[in-house]
């Protein structure tokens, strides 16, 4: 992945992605990219810790 993932790789939606989280241990989350044309998932490699 470059700088910014603004592209989706399966279908060519250029303006976005909705975001979702998926529960670690510890208070942590995976950042998870969905595409809203085509719903294809994204894992990035993003963890946010939330408080």
């Amino acid at each position: 992945m470059d700088k910014e993932f603004s592209r989706c790789p399966g279908c060519g939606y250029e303006d976005g992605f909705h975001v979702s989280f998926a529960a670690q241990e510890d208070l942590r989350a995976e950042v998870i990219l969905i595409c809203p044309r085509c719903s294809k998932r994204y894992r990035a490699g993003w963890v946010a810790t939330l408080a």
